[in-house]
């Protein structure tokens, strides 16, 4: 493997599951909103999965290097770790990838990548490819449609957007 590794796994939460406990709300025009929470609460508190060590960017500007920042639903395998390593070099066209993995089983399954390439003077790139970001990506598109619904009924029109 020519990317240098380091794993910092952490593990948060217990093996066992509470069971499912549907809170039932009613709203203003008298239909319930129902919501279950399948995942016991975090007794420490929020998680957060940041690099271990900062990063002096002067350091890293000009050089063929990129720091990756994964974080995982599970732990990741030897082989997983190499493709994702193969697939950053492409995407960033770097010759080295130091990569940090951890652990959150608060994503449900699959990873969120964060990674920051020092030549280029924007933010950290993210790739969500994590069950909890596609679920918060289409909580927020029916939001914004709701939304959109709302807006057509005040306006008495009768077109109905899906």
């Amino acid at each position: 493997m020519s990317s240098v590794l380091n794993r910092s796994f952490a593990s948060i939460g217990s093996s066992s599951r509470n069971k499912a406990s549907p809170n039932i709300t009613h709203s203003s025009r008298n239909l319930p909103t129902i919501s279950i929470n399948l995942l016991p609460p975090n007794p420490f508190g929020s998680f957060s999965c940041q690099p271990t060590k900062p990063v002096d960017p002067t350091t890293r500007k000009n050089t063929k290097v990129v720091d990756v920042y994964v974080t995982s639903a599970v732990e990741l395998d030897a082989k997983q770790i190499e493709k994702i390593s193969r697939k950053m070099k492409k995407l960033t066209g770097k010759r080295e990838i130091r990569m940090e993995i951890c652990v959150d089983p608060n994503l449900i399954a699959g990873f969120l990548i964060k990674y920051k390439d020092y030549d280029d003077d924007e933010c950290c790139q993210e790739i969500d490819l994590s069950v909890k970001g596609q679920l918060t990506n289409l909580a927020d598109r029916i939001k914004i449609s709701n939304q959109i619904d709302e807006q057509y009924r005040k306006s008495g029109s009768t077109m109905k957007i899906l």
